[in-house]
């Protein structure tokens, strides 16, 4: 389902040198990849839930099309906002349009989980945007970016894996029930990971 969004979402951020990662240390990120990424959390956690599948899944699709430009990456929510509804004008109720709107507009910040009110679709997109990248990927990140920095220590990495631990193992901010369990899952595979590694350097660490 959904075809023809992804590939609008796509093309438009390739065409528009939005799929790319600006940072020069972060090659392998690509926005789109995120994208599908993030809408295979979504269809996890909204098991249990009353949430409308396709106004999640429109939200989760256009979430950062606004990345889709060089000289737009700041308030690109506002951006992605704007493509959708051009975009769903024909194509959606203004209902389903409004509530898209919604989520994408509380999806930037992760405080925004603790606000009172705000509709089940716009937490499960906010949370599945968040456990993206997160546990052991988080790790696979680091790893990745030693690698372009040239770290040629397996104890440097090991260094940046603790310290990306350190606060991924502090809290869990998920709310919905799902999404809770597959974040401790997270931080528990995360931390047995770093021991193991920790034991494999002979290093002493402290998580």
């Amino acid at each position: 389902m959904y075809e023809a969004e992804l590939e609008f979402v796509k093309n438009y951020l390739i065409s528009n040198e939005g799929n790319a990662s600006l940072n020069k240390n972060q090659p392998f990120r690509k926005r789109y990849e995120h994208t599908l990424r993030v809408l295979a959390w979504a269809n996890r956690i909204i098991e249990g839930t009353n949430a409308d599948p396709q106004v999640l899944s429109l939200a989760v699709i256009f979430h950062d099309v606004g990345y889709g430009s060089i000289y737009f990456q700041s308030k690109h929510e506002l951006r992605s906002i704007n493509i959708f509804k051009n975009y769903a004008k024909d194509k959606y109720s203004e209902e389903v349009i409004n509530k898209v709107v919604e989520a994408i507009s509380y999806h930037t910040k992760r405080s925004n989980l603790n606000l009172l009110n705000m509709k089940i679709e716009s937490i499960l997109l906010l949370e599945a945007d968040m456990l993206d990248e997160e546990g052991l990927m988080g790790l696979e990140f680091d790893t990745l970016t030693c690698g372009v920095k040239n770290v040629n220590s397996y104890n440097d990495a090991l260094n940046a894996h603790v310290k990306y631990v350190k606060k991924f193992l502090q809290t869990n901010p998920m709310i919905t029930k799902k999404a809770s369990e597959y974040w401790v899952i997270k931080q528990k595979e995360t931390k047995d990971y770093i021991k193991s590694l920790a034991i494999d350097l002979n290093q002493e660490i402290d998580i």
